[in-house]
């Protein structure tokens, strides 16, 4: 099993992500994305998953491009994500979509590497 563990720390005005492997030393990685932004962008997905909005797939992407991307050096032929989120509720809650999520007791969340693909983009973005 090729393990990736992603925690991710909400400052002010950037995203922090630190990335450990076991083959590689720890990377921190600054994400040029606000804590405001980031809470806005999550709450407008949220919403719209919950609507089932085709629309959801160009802010999916636009997550997934500030939060993950930047990370694809470091993620690369792993096979399992475990992300430990900061405070701020980043996407869907795994705890309520445990058909693809594992969230342990200590709420570390396992992702398949699957899931580690963008999303498809819809309407036109």
């Amino acid at each position: 099993e090729q393990l990736a563990l992603v925690e991710y720390v909400v400052a002010e005005k950037q995203v922090i992500a630190f990335v450990v492997t076991r083959d590689a030393p720890i990377r921190a990685v600054c994400l040029p994305i606000a804590r405001t932004r980031l809470e806005r962008d999550a709450h407008e997905l949220a919403e719209l998953l919950a609507a089932r909005s085709p629309e959801y797939g160009k802010h999916a992407a636009r997550m997934y491009a500030a939060l993950v991307e930047p990370l694809a050096s470091s993620l690369r032929a792993k096979t399992t994500l475990a992300i430990v989120p900061d405070g701020t509720k980043i996407g869907v809650d795994p705890a309520q979509d445990r058909e693809r999520f594992y969230v342990s007791e200590n709420g570390v969340t396992l992702v398949t590497a699957s899931m580690l693909r963008a999303p498809a983009r819809s309407g036109g973005g």
